[in-house]
C-alpha cells in the first residue's frame, strides 16, 4: 500500500504543474487547498486569488478562499 501524498509533495506537484500550464486555476485551486491543510494562510489565499482570476465563474474557488 502506498503513502499518501504530503502536503509538501503535493505543493511541489502542483507548481510544477502550474510551471507548465500557468493558465490552469484547478491548479492553484488544489495547491491552495495544500497551503491551506499546513496551515499557511497568505499563500493559499494568494492560490486562490489566482484561481479566481484565471475562472471568475468557478464559485468552488470563491468558498475555499471565504471559509
Amino acid at each position: 500500500m502506498t503513502e499518501p501524498e504530503t502536503n509538501d509533495e503535493k505543493i511541489v506537484r502542483f507548481t510544477s504543474l502550474i510551471e507548465l500550464n500557468p493558465n490552469s486555476s484547478v491548479n492553484y485551486y488544489k495547491r491552495g487547498n495544500a497551503y491551506l491543510d499546513k496551515g499557511q494562510v497568505k499563500p493559499a489565499l494568494t492560490d486562490f486569488n489566482k484561481a479566481i482570476e484565471l475562472d471568475e465563474k468557478e464559485a468552488l474557488y470563491y468558498y475555499v478562499r471565504g471559509m
